[in-house]
């Protein structure tokens, strides 16, 4: 559940927007739709989240285009489709309005 890339998955349209790679958007809203959560794609090593993006493309880099996704698809999205990670972010903005 702690896969950057299982977190993309909250609008596999996204990809789209952000790069220009051969590859299958509606294979990742396959993946995404046989899934409660984006966060339920990372359910082994084989099958992880970067293991099936890199599958359909290739050319996937984290970095260079992760990010980019990532920031077309948005937090509200993504706090919206991945209850941990939005637990996850609420308890650091806790700590941070307690001073911690």
């Amino acid at each position: 559940m702690h896969e950057f890339e299982g977190l993309l998955f909250s609008r596999p349209e996204a990809f789209s927007f952000c790069i220009k790679l051969e590859g299958d958007i509606l294979k990742l809203k396959e993946i995404r739709g046989s899934h409660t959560s984006p966060e339920e794609i990372d359910d082994s090593p084989l099958t992880a989240p970067s293991k099936r993006i890199l599958n359909i493309f290739p050319a996937y880099k984290k970095v260079l285009h992760g990010v980019n996704i990532a920031r077309e698809i948005g937090m509200y999205a993504i706090t919206s489709e991945c209850k941990h990670f939005s637990d996850w972010v609420l308890r650091i903005s806790s700590l941070s309005e307690a001073g911690i």
